[in-house]
């Protein structure tokens, strides 16, 4: 045999770790844009959470309201809203004027 004992053990173990680690794909994953509507406008991001989107897109911490699919998202609740492919998103920032 090319390989025996100790040694088969050995290349069985680190390709186990090698299959295991994922960070590889996660990083991928992450630099992947996908195609989202902001304001009927399509737009591309690399954003997973709406969070995300708000950093990306540098938008204001007071005076914002958001919604996904025409459903009002709490700021509190942006780290844990996910987006998706497709989304339509929209974004209204408070003015001041008359």
């Amino acid at each position: 045999p090319i390989l025996s004992g100790n040694d088969k053990k050995n290349v069985i173990t680190r390709f186990y770790f090698l299959k295991a680690d994922k960070s590889s794909c996660d990083n991928n994953k992450k630099k992947q844009k996908m195609k989202v509507f902001i304001n009927n406008k399509e737009a591309e991001t690399e954003a997973r959470t709406l969070l995300a989107l708000a950093e990306e897109l540098s938008l204001p911490s007071r005076g914002v309201a958001v919604a996904i699919g025409n459903t009002m998202v709490q700021r509190t609740e942006w780290e844990k809203t996910e987006i998706h492919d497709g989304e339509h998103i929209i974004i209204i920032k408070a003015a001041c004027g008359g």
